[in-house]
């Protein structure tokens, strides 16, 4: 196929007058030639070809010298007195290479490791801090990345967040304290620090948050008053807590509060607390470990115009005015009943007495260490 393109052989010229007649005729002439190329000429044709010719001659001239050479694995290469010249780090330094090889070689290679051909250039042109003698200064690790679902982190807002690892107070949490019923077999050993009436009550303490915790005497109540208000300004946000209280009629007895008291007016359950007595007064012999009964529900009634109140009416000191010493109870609903199926953990009356002592005995937590339950309870499911 033809293509006729017009050439343009000449320019326009401004006007001279040293040009004359005869050539602006010709300069004319020329601009209206046509000239005829052939579509499939390619001018460069004979150049490549040369090329091509010169590149096949020097592939060969490189395999003829490469030929000549002599082959790697020489005598002086590969000989053993080039092993004796090596020293003992060489050896080892090819010998790791060598195996290297061999790995490299036979791992496939869809397991090799992909490099990033930028990665060395991405680090040279990547700021970096440096102290005042051009030292780089350690880069801060970078943010930990929450990868909890929605339930956990709104678990976490209402309940705190969970201990990871091991934390101050593992060996006291280490069976799972206040979350199952107080036991009647297995007992606290004694700690260094106690008094003659904590070490009275300590066995009482196993499986609880105050195990192994020192034990403070945060409300007496001939100390500090026979009012609710009183006892309330001891006992609030000190966590959980051991009631102790001496009546009229001879007994010794109280309970233990594993979520303390807080003043909020909020029912607190917990399937943990526990009621003791020894209903005669005699401590010499083991006291009477009662049960929460019917669920962890309604353990205690934490009320600001009221004293310590165990369930509804299982162990009861209202400590209404007039009647502050007045204590009550009523076992079998809330917590369980006398081994002799008795209603009541005193002997002398059946259902209340006077009370002559009462105090209130908290854990002494370490520094730094959240006390749990020392404050509102936001939600809880019982």
């Amino acid at each position: 196929m033809l293509v006729v393109v017009p050439v343009i052989a000449a320019a326009l010229l401004p006007s001279s007058s040293v040009l004359s007649t005869s050539s602006a005729r010709r300069s004319t002439a020329a601009a209206r030639r046509w000239t005829v190329i052939t579509a499939n000429e390619n001018p460069f044709g004979s150049f490549l070809d040369a090329a091509k010719a010169a590149a096949a001659s020097a592939s060969e001239a490189a395999k003829a010298a490469a030929d000549s050479l002599a082959p790697i694995d020489d005598e002086y290469n590969s000989s053993p007195e080039r092993q004796a010249r090596l020293t003992e780090q060489q050896r080892i330094a090819e010998a790791k290479r060598a195996e290297r090889q061999d790995l490299n070689a036979a791992a496939p290679a869809a397991a090799r490791p992909k490099k990033n051909p930028l990665e060395k250039f991405v680090e040279a042109f990547t700021p970096i801090e440096v102290d005042r003698d051009g030292n780089p200064v350690p880069q801060a690790p970078p943010p930990v990345v929450d990868d909890r679902d929605a339930g956990e982190k709104l678990f976490g807002f209402f309940f705190g967040e969970q201990d990871q690892g091991v934390v101050s107070g593992i060996a006291r949490t280490a069976g799972a304290p206040d979350t199952y019923p107080a036991t009647k077999t297995e007992f606290a050993d004694p700690v260094a620090a106690d008094t003659a009436e904590m070490a009275l009550l300590r066995p009482l303490l196993k499986n609880t948050n105050l195990e192994y915790l020192d034990l403070k005497c945060v409300y007496d109540a001939q100390r500090d008053g026979w009012t609710a208000d009183a006892f309330h300004a001891g006992t609030n946000y000190m966590g959980p807590c051991l009631v102790i209280c001496k009546t009229r009629g001879g007994a010794v007895c109280g309970g233990y509060a594993p979520k303390g008291y807080a003043g909020y007016g909020e029912y607190r359950g917990s399937i943990a607390a526990f009621l003791f007595t020894w209903p005669d007064g005699d401590t010499s012999s083991p006291p009477i470990k009662l049960q929460k009964n019917g669920g962890a529900g309604l353990a205690t009634i934490d009320e600001p115009e009221t004293g310590p109140r165990f369930g509804a009416d299982g162990l009861v000191m209202m400590m209404n005015p007039g009647t502050e010493r007045i204590v009550t109870s009523k076992l079998g609903p809330y917590y369980e009943v006398m081994p002799d199926g008795s209603r009541s953990v005193f002997s002398s009356k059946p259902s209340s007495d006077e009370m002559t002592e009462l105090r209130v005995y908290s854990g002494c937590w370490p520094e730094g260490e959240r006390i749990p339950f020392d404050g509102a309870i936001p939600f809880a499911i019982e």
